[in-house]
């Protein structure tokens, strides 16, 4: 008869062992039409070097992919799926911490004996609805960047990037 300890550390040999397991820092491979996002901001805003759309202005979609080696353009593509990443969590960020504008503050009582403030702000009366962000145009500027590069009848209209189903109801 097999001992329980073994049982259970043979079992967990198996289950650590799985080829579908993997560490939990091990990010997962980004979909597709995410690299395509990417290649194509790469694309338009190297030749767009003056345009004012957000992504155009991270550095790392400035310089073309032409003349790179395949593992130099793997590595750039990367990158800017990390920007692109790094702004979709910043924007959320943004998201979950504005203060909503349906809710209202509750009334204040006043205090019967009120001490004077030692420290008064600057600015007494901060705006609850902060402006958006440049951030938040990102994905409208991204959505802008794949209608020229997808125009109808364009060089690029059969590409993969403006055949990718995914892709383009993302940006939609």
């Amino acid at each position: 008869m097999v001992s329980s300890p073994l049982l259970l550390l043979f079992c967990a040999a198996l289950v650590g062992a799985s080829p579908g397991r993997r560490l939990q820092d091990e990010a997962p491979a980004p979909p597709l039409w995410r690299k395509l996002q990417a290649k194509m901001n790469i694309e338009f805003c190297s030749k767009n070097t003056a345009s004012e759309l957000e992504p155009c202005k991270a550095e790392v979609f400035q310089e073309s992919l032409k003349g790179l080696s395949l593992e130099e353009k793997k590595m750039k593509i990367d990158a800017a799926i990390s920007e692109i990443e790094a702004k979709k969590k910043k924007k959320i960020a943004m998201i979950i911490h504005e203060v909503p504008t349906s809710i209202k503050p509750l009334p204040t009582i006043p205090n019967p004996n009120p001490k004077p403030n030692p420290n008064p702000s600057p600015n007494p009366d901060p705006s609850p609805n902060p402006k958006p962000s440049p951030s938040s145009n990102t994905n409208q500027d991204s959505k802008s960047m794949y209608d020229e590069f997808c125009a109808k009848d364009g060089p690029k209209a059969n590409s993969e990037i403006c055949t990718n189903t995914e892709l383009s109801s993302y940006l939609v």
